[in-house]
């Protein structure tokens, strides 16, 4: 080869490309000092350069300022064009976005630009258009502008930061700023760790495959499509052929002659022949479909990615592939530590056309109309397709269009130069989230519907929502307007008036607040005094309350309204309390759950009876049993040292629970021991275990029972013992004692509640209060609407004895009535009631004028009872008259919805959007409004004719948010794919359909195994695209083969649903390959073969299911692991690395391949 000089810059790319020509032409030895010699050049003259970075290395483009004004410009154009109904809220946000991201990108364009017209040597452009440090989204950050960032979810802020760190942040960009930089800091803390845990399983899974022999023999392979290729698709293609072996014979069509033979591996030098032939489709040998028993042979790996030849036999390429798959992860988690969380990359990408073309649909083209983000129409593709463009010669070019992508020309027909033929979305992992957005109305009014023409309108919108400005008030619902609708006010005017009336008969109590008139008005309908009520503890203010002749202690309810049922005090009574823990039981006492605020059980008595208590006290500890003082089954004395420090409060035979050798529980249970001498006695108490003895009763030879007693039988040193126990009889006595008012409108009840379940072992070293007197206050249903208030009146100078006063009262809050929203309303009030006065059910209290002080028409709109609630007062400002001539002619007619810029008459156009209400010869009323555009998915929450306040609902939009494509978020997609763990949609997994696709393709009469091989094979496609794009996604290249190698081990295993005349029991899950050769020699000799359906195994399990034990115990779950293996008796073949690197052996790759085979 002649040699020839190149006079131009090289980049590390370019570097790379000509280090690869050199290894592909020359070889490994050449390439190598060729390295040597640049790399010596390089650091002379670097060495010489003297490279520094200055703050005066960092010049900013001239051009950004003008840039920046268009941008604003055309922010303002799309706000205004929302303000006139023309887009919705949610396209309003991704038109700025994109303008917003459009401009980034065009600034980052001017970057470059600037620096290789004017300064092409300086040190930051050397630097990062190098290759050797940076990049250009870190100089644009620099000194274009940082942009759009994204928040802790991945979510684009819709605020971008047009700034750089040149010129400096403001406050609300550096808070802007902070989401990124902190998620930064803490993804390269925390994410590091979960990629390399990946990395991990990804080894452990594929660590046996090597390369055992040269060719399986295949027959299969995949197929790859070849047809309608556009540039981008066809170096795809190459990225998959390159390195692969055909699996079939590939002709000439024209020729009719064999170009390229089967098994040929495909390289660089063949590849644009093979392309060029236009096979429709080419089978090609993969790792998916090698016929290898636990490896890969080398014709279906093909060649070494690193020398470009055959893979060598030893390699292990296990290894190679899960190190390609999880080193990407660990490298890219510091991603956006570098970024600082700003957003890179484009939502769309435009295309647009390079010259004049007659455009062509594709056949499989699908597609429907639908409005795109700026308002406009377009076709939207409803799967991948392409069109396509024909010149002027006749010939054609191919662009491929993702599913989503608009398309915005028709088919058969013409385009010009630079004319924009659609917009593809970039990546499917660049998704869109929603959330929901609720609008509220900017200015109050009322609420009109405009349902648009589906001529006109796409049907995605369905209404118009307009709000003709006005001030809306609330008026109380006593009150009646004395004005009539539509009429016109004045300053000042008394539109409505109404009174204030009694519910009840009762006496009036007024609540006086200085210098703002009356706030309540107190009805009082029912008073009852209870007198001489005592106050002890006055630090603690308890009162206490005679009642019945017993006291009760009142809780802290003065200061609120008691409700209905609520308890307001406990009886001061020692009468059920006890001195230690113990067994609780019931005899013929009723009792109904219900729980109280200060209790988690609580149980109501409705009927009496008696409660059985045997006492025994229980210390709760957690001491090891060696420093046990007492032994167990011992008697002890009251005070005797049980533990260090732990002493026996009671007399009483010493129990003892221990958990593992720990001492939990120590019960000391008073009563007498008896030896049980009879083997007959023995039998029937060892059986029983505890029980009760009535009195008079015998028990054991010669002993009577004088009382009920408890008994409970055990065993010290081996002797039969019965423990007798003392019981305790409270009698619970259940009376109504119910004080009632005079006309029965409350009443004061005394419940009695226990806290405890028949037979609860209450573990305790003090005293409790088996049954509590609650002292509570029901309110008649018919009075249920009025307030209970409790109120105590002092008798003495000291404080110390009080009266309490319970009443029932009716509240009038005259404050509310008069808190208007604006000043625009005021209200008189006129006291028709004295204090103290008495009134009857139907009397008038109050008479409430409400004046306004603002002219306008007044209109209204009344409830479902037809009440007036809710009344609008159109000012005079929100009526814009424009006055017009008589000789123009009018266009629009009266009622008309008009927009901002839309024609009046043939000369005229409107200032200001609303709709017209009066049409004369010199003048045209218009009532000045605001249009919301509502998209058919949104929530409205107003109705026709509705009148609202400023800050009222409209409607709720569904707000898809972008989410940027950084690794953090493609590291979980990938996991939950290789886990095996996502969802292909809200109903089905991947899971699922492996086992439909088996299901279906048994029910047409394919066989277990063709069957289980076909569903594989197309889970296994499916798996490949979607982990490979969410590589892609990231900008990150990764090798089909590998992915290939990874899934194929995700898809080794079955599960044994019939063992037939095998070994195998259903549920089984057992290796593909395995079964495959059992049930072969199982069909020779004609016996009944195994049944099994494809299991989809994560990485995780498929490490854990692996033949080695050895390899699977040194992953995870090793007890159980090892367990399981030795009760099975396995044998281990030391067929993987990890295994013979635990045992010590050579690992059977590279150099040890040979020996070990």
């Amino acid at each position: 080869m002649e040699n020839f000089f190149l006079n131009r810059v090289i980049t590390k790319k370019n570097l790379s490309e000509l280090f690869l020509t050199s290894l592909r032409l020359r070889g490994t030895t050449i390439t190598a000092n060729r390295a040597d010699t640049i790399k010596a050049l390089s650091f002379d003259y670097v060495t010489q350069s003297g490279i520094s970075l200055s703050i005066e290395d960092l010049k900013i483009p001239p051009e950004k300022k003008i840039l920046l004004e268009k941008t604003f410009k055309i922010i303002q154009v799309i706000k205004n064009k929302f303000k006139l109904g023309d887009l919705t809220y949610v396209e309003q946000i991704q038109y700025m976005i994109s303008v917003w991201n459009k401009t980034s990108e065009s600034l980052k364009q001017l970057v470059v630009q600037y620096y290789k017209s004017r300064d092409p040597f300086n040190s930051i452009y050397m630097m990062a258009f190098s290759g050797a440090r940076s990049n250009i989204n870190q100089v644009k950050q620099l000194i274009g502008m940082r942009g759009l960032m994204s928040d802790p979810q991945g979510e684009i802020i819709n605020l971008p930061i047009y700034n750089n760190f040149r010129e400096g942040l403001s406050l609300t960009d550096y808070f802007i700023s902070s989401y990124g930089a902190r998620k930064g800091l803490v993804d390269t803390a925390l994410r590091t760790a979960n990629s390399g845990y990946l990395t991990r399983r990804l080894v452990d899974v594929a660590q046996d495959i090597i390369i055992k022999e040269l060719d399986c023999q295949s027959k299969l392979g995949i197929l790859i499509e070849c047809n309608n290729l556009c540039k981008k698709r066809e170096k795809t293609l190459k990225t998959m052929l390159l390195g692969r072996v055909l699996a079939q014979d590939i002709f000439d069509p024209k020729l009719n002659q064999k170009k390229i033979n089967k098994n040929q591996l495909i390289t660089v030098n063949n590849i644009n022949n093979l392309i060029n032939v236009h096979p429709g489709h080419l089978l090609i040998r993969s790792p998916l479909t090698c016929q290898s028993i636990n490896s890969i042979c080398q014709k279906c790996y093909g060649w070494n990615l690193s020398t470009e030849s055959f893979i060598k036999l030893g390699e292990a390429v296990g290894i190679i592939a899960a190190q390609s798959i999880g080193e990407p992860g660990t490298q890219l988690t510091m991603r956006t530590f570098h970024t600082g969380g700003v957003f890179s990359g484009e939502i769309h990408k435009t295309i647009i056309s390079s010259g004049s073309f007659f455009v062509q649909y594709s056949s499989s083209l699908h597609y429907k109309e639908k409005r795109t983000y700026f308002g406009g129409l377009a076709l939207i593709l409803l799967k991948n397709s392409f069109i396509s463009l024909i010149d002027s010669h006749n010939r054609k070019k191919y662009i491929f269009l993702k599913e989503g992508s608009f398309l915005f020309v028709k088919n058969n027909s013409k385009i010009i130069y630079n004319q924009i033929i659609a917009e593809s979305p970039l990546f499917k992992n660049k998704s869109n989230k929603y959330k929901y957005k609720i609008i509220k109305s900017d200015e109050s009014g009322i609420v009109k519907i405009q349902f648009l023409d589906k001529k006109n309108k796409t049907q995605e919108l369905i209404k118009v929502v307009w709000l003709l400005y006005g001030e809306v008030f609330t008026i109380p619902r006593y009150t009646s307007l004395i004005i009539a609708k539509n009429a016109m006010i004045k300053k000042n005017t008394l539109f409505a008036f109404g009174y204030i009336v009694s519910k009840e008969n009762g006496q009036i109590f007024l609540l006086n607040k200085k210098r703002q008139g009356f706030e309540q008005i107190f009805i009082i309908v029912y008073f009852k005094r209870f007198e001489h009520l005592l106050i002890f503890n006055p630090k603690k203010k308890k009162i206490v309350l005679n009642l019945y002749h017993q006291k009760f202690i009142l809780y802290d309810i003065l200061s609120k309204p008691v409700k209905n049922k609520e308890i307001i005090g406990h009886l001061i009574s020692d009468l059920y309390n006890t001195k230690t823990g113990g067994i609780i039981k019931y005899l013929n006492l009723v009792v109904i759950n219900k729980p109280l605020k200060r209790t988690i059980n609580s149980y109501e008595i409705i009927k009496s009876g008696y409660i059985l208590w045997i006492s025994e006290e229980t210390h709760q500890v957690n001491r090891p049993a060696s420093l046990l003082l007492i032994k167990t089954g011992t008697f002890i004395d009251a005070g005797t040292e049980i533990f260090k420090n732990i002493f026996a409060y009671n007399s009483g035979i010493l129990e003892v629970i221990s958990v593992n050798n720990i001492i939990k529980e120590l019960i000391i249970k008073p009563g007498k021991l008896y030896l049980i001498n009879n083997l007959f006695e023995k039998k029937i108490f060892s059986k029983k275990k505890r029980g009760f003895i009535k009195p008079g009763d015998n028990f054991l030879e010669n002993h009577k029972s004088h009382a009920l007693i408890y008994w409970e039988y055990l065993e010290n040193n081996f002797k039969p013992y019965l423990l007798v126990r003392d019981i305790t009889l409270y009698y619970i006595h259940y009376t109504k004692n119910n004080f009632e008012s005079k006309n029965n409108s409350f009443q004061l009840k005394i419940i009695k509640r226990i806290a405890y379940q028949d037979g609860e072992r209450i573990k305790s070293i003090k005293g409790i209060t088996l049954v509590n007197h609650y002292l509570q206050i029901n309110i008649n249903e018919q009075y249920s609407h009025l307030k209970c208030f409790l109120q105590l009146k002092s008798i003495n100078s000291k404080k110390t004895k009080f009266n309490l006063n319970i009443f029932l009262s009716d509240i009038i809050y005259l404050k509310q009535v008069s808190n208007y929203r604006s000043n625009n309303l005021y209200q008189k009030n006129s006291m028709l009631v004295k204090d103290k006065d008495f009134v009857r059910k139907g009397s008038s209290l109050v008479k409430t004028e409400i004046f306004s002080k603002i002219s306008g028409m007044i209109d209204y709109k009344t409830n479902e009872k037809d009440l007036i609630q809710n009344i609008i007062i159109t000012k005079n400002i929100y009526i814009r008259k424009i006055q017009i001539s008589s000789k123009n002619k009018i266009v629009i007619n009266l009622y008309d919805w008009i927009y901002a810029g839309e024609q009046i008459t043939e000369t005229l156009k409107s200032n200001q959007s609303g709709q017209v209400v009066q049409i004369t010869d010199n003048y045209i009323l218009l009532h000045i409004g605001k249009p919301y555009l509502v998209a058919k998915n949104s929530i409205l929450h107003v109705k026709n004719y509705d009148l609202i306040k400023k800050g009222d609902n409209i409607f709720t939009v569904k707000l898809y948010k972008t989410i940027t494509g950084d690794i953090i978020q493609g590291l979980p997609k990938v996991e939950e794919i290789l886990e095996a763990r996502k969802k292909i949609n809200s109903h089905s997994s991947f899971h699922q359909l492996l086992l439909n696709n088996f299901i279906k393709l048994r029910k047409i009469g394919l066989s277990t195994l063709l069957a289980v091989e076909k569903s594989f094979l197309e889970i296994q496609i499916i798996l490949i695209k979607e982990i490979y794009n969410t590589y892609q996604s990231q900008g990150v290249s990764i090798s089909f083969k590998h992915i290939e190698l990874i899934v194929k081990q995700m898809t080794s295993k079955v599960k044994i649903e019939q063992g037939g005349n095998t070994e195998y029991l259903p549920g089984e899950i057992i290796s593909f390959e395995e079964v495959k050769k059992n049930n072969k020699i199982l069909k020779s000799k004609d016996k009944k073969l195994a049944e099994y359906s494809p299991v989809l195994l994560g990485i995780t399990q498929s490490s854990l299911r692996t033949k080695s034990f050895i390899s699977a115990a040194s992953f995870q779950e090793t007890t159980t692991i090892l367990a399981e293996s030795a009760i099975a008796g396995k044998l281990d073949l030391l067929q993987g690395l990890k295994e013979n690197v635990i045992v010590g052996r050579l690992i059977p790759a590279g150099t040890g391949f040979k020996k070990s085979f």
